[in-house]
């Protein structure tokens, strides 16, 4: 690069206003656009993470945040209450959300999912798919006219369990962050025929692009935090309860929407005719866990999740709820207490495991009923017992999905699924994978509690990398995990960072033992007063002629920092480097 070219880089960088100057050095609010060529990386990706990602977040560093699904919050969004509070679930999570999705230091990428994971630790290389919405973000308003406009409608598998309809462009939820609509293409009318567009007629913006295709980004992040969460077990596999075949027996998370006020029935608890309410109700614990035909493990959150069901159903309905379970497990903090305080409200306990749920009756009394078929093991006989609403408590398991994540991370599942600690005692939060982290229902059953408190130990864990890092930055080499690939690319002796380039003011480029800075130059050469400067070509902004170097006296391996206006923070960041 000869010397003028460098020359009117120092002059475009003068002329920068101060705003834009003080956002691209090192001390600045985006000094990782440049850190990147000079430290080592410090951003932390977090996928479906919501509390560690602002934790981490708040602390100063860049997060960026990946969801497969169209917007933020997982399952949590569909709940009506949490037990044994009974708070509402989205008074808890909606401010979280908004905080997450206008936070400053993070990168919200919704609809999208990782591909590839490369690097190591505080070097991470991730490649994502940003999946097109056909809503171009930039020019949207969130105003969900294109929605009202919309005239097809399908049923909503995915949040309203398939007891909802939303339209062919949607949000998921009125409180969905971002606000971005999705366009749902399998079932869009043009997808199909070629026809409609009232989403684009009436759009007030000009935001539907029907053409848009789907994004590729790449993001160099220093750590990683696994948040996956979990799958719901499929109640139609155990064929003797009747999913799928009876009509009014449901799953846990059907009655999480009929109970919410904002869902399909506005919060009245109803049979499958939409108006019918239940004079009896049965809830079957553990459907698909403990199980030696399907899940042998417990699933944790189902005696405390049936409990909040019963309470619920009484609440609204008045009506008799049986809770059949084979153990019952309340073991945290104010567990037992809601537990008591369901007994004393009338629900009715049966210990045993369900053999089947019927509607073939026996006697006239059971006509029109569904009959749940259980041997009571506390009086030591066989029950038969008529209700008009069967909630099976479905268990947690892994995503379908988890053993090809696991191998795109480099972790490992266990036999059931789940990611695999490094520790199950000792480290909960980290795998045997420096820098990749793990949090919530991925590395088993948890309820939301545990899953919040693993998530902020996996942020603290981040962050004290991270002051790890700054630590060294300031005046201590780090140790080769927390070097870029760069650093230690060799040329004879000595270690010459290849993302940048180093020139003399004569203009020479570093390729000898005359020129180069670590290697002992040449008397005529060895001159405090002859700086080198720093460029890094490939920066939008131009090259950054503000830190110069000059080779010390003796054996040249001594730099001297040569301050151009950058402060001290940049000569510490310069020390860091050489």
């Amino acid at each position: 690069m000869p010397l003028m070219d460098w020359t009117r880089a120092i002059e475009r960088w003068r002329n920068l206003p101060q705003e834009e100057r003080a956002r691209l050095r090192p001390g600045g609010a985006c000094a990782r656009d440049l850190g990147r060529v000079l430290r080592a990386h410090h951003d932390a990706h977090v996928a479906r993470a919501d509390a560690e990602g602002v934790v981490v977040a708040d602390a100063g560093h860049h997060v960026y945040m990946i969801e497969r699904e169209p917007s933020i919050g997982g399952h949590m969004s569909q709940f009506d209450k949490t037990f044994p509070t009974l708070d509402c679930a989205a008074c808890i999570l909606t401010p979280k959300m908004v905080s997450v999705g206008s936070h400053p230091h993070i990168t919200l990428l919704t609809w999208s999912e990782v591909e590839k994971v490369e690097g190591y630790v505080g070097n991470f290389t991730v490649t994502v798919r940003k999946k097109a919405r056909k809503i171009n973000e930039e020019l949207c308003t969130g105003c969900g006219i294109c929605q009202e406009k919309c005239p097809k409608k399908v049923v909503d598998e995915v949040y309203e369990a398939g007891l909802g309809y939303r339209k062919a462009v949607y949000t998921p939820f009125p409180q969905a962050v971002p606000k971005f609509p999705v366009m749902d293409i399998e079932n869009c009318t043009y997808f199909e025929k070629g026809t409609c567009k009232a989403c684009e007629k009436f759009c007030p913006t000009n935001a539907i692009d029907f053409d848009q295709q789907d994004e590729i980004l790449t993001l160099q992040v220093g750590n990683i935090v696994l948040a996956t969460g979990y799958d719901l077990f499929d109640a139609r596999r155990v064929t003797n309860y009747g999913y799928g075949r009876l009509p009014n027996v449901f799953t846990s998370l059907e009655i999480e929407r009929l109970s919410n006020a904002a869902g399909p029935t506005n919060g009245n608890i109803v049979l499958r005719d939409g108006k019918t309410a239940p004079k009896s109700v049965g809830v079957i614990h553990c459907v698909g866990s403990r199980d030696r035909n399907f899940n042998n493990y417990c699933s944790v959150i189902c005696c405390m999740q049936s409990l909040k069901f019963a309470h619920l159903v009484h609440e609204r309905t008045g009506a008799t709820v049986y809770n059949f379970y084979i153990d019952m497990r309340t073991p945290f903090k104010d567990y037992d207490e809601f537990y008591q305080r369901v007994l004393e409200e009338g629900t009715l306990f049966v210990r045993g495991k369900v053999a089947e749920v019927s509607d073939v009756p026996r006697i006239p009394d059971e006509q029109g009923k569904l009959i749940i078929q259980v041997e009571d093991t506390l009086a030591g006989k066989q029950r038969r017992i008529p209700v008009d609403m069967v909630i099976l408590a479905a268990g947690l398991e892994p995503r379908k999905d988890a053993k090809e994540t696991a191998k795109k991370f480099g972790i490992s599942c266990s036999a059931n699924g789940w990611f695999i600690e490094k520790h199950p005692k000792l480290d909960p939060v980290a795998t045997m994978t420096e820098g990749i982290f793990i949090a919530g229902c991925a590395q088993g059953p948890k309820d939301v509690p545990a899953s919040v408190s693993q998530g902020a130990a996996a942020a603290a864990r981040v962050r004290r990398r991270l002051r790890a890092a700054r630590r060294d930055r300031a005046g201590r080499q780090p140790p080769r995990g927390h070097l870029p690939e760069w650093w230690w690319s060799r040329r004879g002796d000595a270690r010459f960072p290849g993302g940048a380039v180093l020139l003399r003011q004569c203009g020479h480029e570093p390729r000898c033992g005359r020129c180069h800075p670590y290697v002992r130059p040449r008397r005529t050469h060895d001159r405090a007063d002859v700086p080198y400067v720093l460029l890094r070509p490939d920066h939008p902004a131009g090259p950054w002629p503000d830190l110069a170097v000059a080779p010390g006296r003796g054996s040249g391996r001594e730099l001297a920092a040569v301050r151009h206006g950058l402060g001290e923070r940049a000569r510490e960041d310069l020390a860091w480097l050489l």
